[in-house]
């Protein structure tokens, strides 16, 4: 009872204008008081704070107010625990369980076991308003058990201070009740309406949305499989992926790749449909302009400053130009595990860096379980290494047999590079085993463990 009147006295003014935080130690039963307010829920919009506390109707003293209900009312609950224990007192098991419930997070959080955070405290709901709900209703019965002997013993003044403690509870709980809806409501509208970086991600309507046109045009094409390309293959943790990878379950078979590191062309036949999301890399929107079959008309646009989601149809086979790449190694050349290097070509290079692209086909699919990172090395004959970059590109779960694909990579240069005279080899590893996979040429001998391609010259680009 004494750290929450603490708080309240040097902290709560602090916690209602979103202020600096508490002490660590305080920390716990300070954001336990937040969490029954709106206090500091600007953080919630991410860089949008500034905007978020400029359009919200003003009244930071409600914010207060809700932490003085909840602090009374956890006092008034410990009250009634501990006086139905001394016998003075009945109380129902329901605040037993309730304060339990309420006081014991925050104070085991106020050992300094780790750095705190508000949402660290979240197992606390819905606890924290059935606790006001109960420190209201007592206030209610106490008003009114005052107003009955106040009647019983022919004293209007003391009915009416009851009756007056009735409204003036009822008139809390109604207050703080539509200060909180207007809360989510406000909220909901910033982050529908905004990018939020650092707070909110995207709302889910727009995935919905997504999904029933990924659906449609599926169904009115005939196609069965569809790519979904972002800024992450991961359905674990990457938002679009995660929430896209469960919508669309059991509806369709969908892959999802990071179109900033890869894009797969199916094999000829297989038609799929590709929802390009519009942080998925320029070589990817590249290249889907020009090799899809764009629907228009399902184009959906997300929230301000955040482009457009595009919808294709996505026919089986690769385009020509990737027969024609100016790097190739020698014909009949393939490593152990299936994959064929059709070639590879540099985007873009500047001094600091080149842009580097690789097109290969997958002939059989890998052993599962097992996944492969690449390796692109820069190297001048008889001469150092200039630069390298390693990655998985598309990871060998997502492998399919006859499809041809793109992966893109960002090689950092070396300061002493010259402007010519590069080679790169390129390969690939087992990971995590960190074993490299044989290079076999066309009578199934080994042939190393890299092709080589080249020469490169950057003299133009640097």
């Amino acid at each position: 009872a004494f750290s929450l009147l603490g708080i309240l006295v040097w902290e709560g003014g602090v916690l209602g204008q979103g202020g600096t935080g508490p002490a660590p130690w305080t920390s716990a039963l300070a954001y336990t008081l937040q969490l029954a307010s709106g206090a500091d829920l600007r953080g919630l919009a991410g860089d949008m704070h500034a905007l978020f506390v400029a359009g919200r109707l003003p009244g930071a003293f409600l914010d207060t107010l809700a932490q003085v209900t909840l602090a009374a009312s956890m006092i008034y609950l410990l009250y009634l625990v501990l006086a139905r224990r001394g016998g003075r007192a009945p109380a129902a098991r329901s605040f037993v369980v309730l304060a339990i419930w309420a006081w014991l997070p925050p104070l085991f959080n106020t050992i300094p076991w780790t750095e705190l955070y508000p949402h660290y405290m979240v197992v606390l709901y819905p606890t924290l308003f059935l606790v006001m709900g109960a420190g209201l209703d007592g206030l209610m019965g106490w008003a009114g058990g005052l107003a009955r002997q106040a009647s019983s013993n022919g004293r209007p003044s003391g009915l009416g201070l009851g009756r007056a403690f009735r409204v003036a509870a009822m008139g809390l709980v109604c207050l703080l009740a539509l200060w909180h809806t207007y809360h989510v409501h406000y909220l909901h509208a910033v982050v529908d309406r905004y990018p939020i970086e650092g707070g909110y991600g995207l709302p889910v309507r727009y995935y919905l949305d997504a999904a029933r046109r990924l659906e449609a045009l599926a169904q009115d094409h005939g196609v069965e499989r569809a790519l979904v390309l972002s800024d992450s293959y991961d359905i674990h943790t990457a938002q679009a992926p995660a929430v896209l990878s469960y919508l669309l379950d059991g509806r369709m078979e969908a892959r999802y790749l990071d179109g900033r590191a890869s894009l797969a062309f199916p094999a000829p036949g297989d038609d799929h449909i590709l929802l390009l999301w519009p942080n998925a890399g320029e070589g990817a929107v590249q290249w889907a302009g020009r090799y899809g079959v764009e629907q228009n008309e399902l184009s959906l646009s997300l929230r301000q400053g955040e482009g457009v989601a595009r919808f294709y149809i996505w026919p089986g086979g690769y385009p020509d130009e990737l027969a024609e790449l100016p790097l190739q190694p020698a014909p009949g050349l393939v490593w152990t595990n299936g994959v064929a290097l059709l070639g590879g070509r540099v985007e873009s290079a500047s001094q600091q860096a080149l842009e580097w692209m690789t097109a290969w086909q997958v002939h059989r699919s890998p052993p599962p379980g097992t996944n492969y990172h690449w390796f692109n090395q820069l190297v001048i004959p008889n001469g150092p290494q200039v630069g390298q970059r390693d990655g998985v590109g598309l990871p060998a779960w997502d492998w399919r047999p006859g499809e041809t694909v793109l992966t893109w990579f960002h090689v950092p240069l070396a300061t002493h590079a010259p402007a010519d005279g590069y080679f790169m080899r390129v390969g690939m590893y087992t990971y995590p085993g960190l074993q490299n996979v044989t290079v076999m040429d066309v009578a199934a001998n080994p042939a190393g463990e890299y092709l080589t391609l080249g020469p490169i010259g950057l003299a133009g680009s640097r």
